[in-house]
């Protein structure tokens, strides 16, 4: 490669890593090496399917992360009786 070829290829890697984790994910836990039917209007179906699955993935993680159980608690405050 061209050092311009190289220069290009490692200013690309940020975004192209980012966009690579999604069909990462489809292909391996959405099991989507390889299409289920013949036809491209059937294939682009199941193409549409499993990235609303890895959506509703995405947003079930997003949830959990925000569940009152994962935040840190507040000290309790202690108020003063009076005697």
């Amino acid at each position: 490669l061209t050092a311009w070829q190289k220069r290009k290829n490692h200013l690309i890697s940020q975004i192209r890593y980012i966009v690579e984790q999604g069909f990462g994910t489809m292909k391996r836990p959405l099991n989507f090496s390889r299409a289920s039917y013949f036809g491209l209007n059937r294939v682009h179906g199941q193409a549409l399917r499993k990235m609303m699955c890895l959506n509703l993935k995405k947003a079930a993680n997003m949830i959990e992360l925000l569940e009152p159980e994962n935040f840190p608690r507040r000290p309790e405050i202690r108020r003063l009786e009076v005697a």
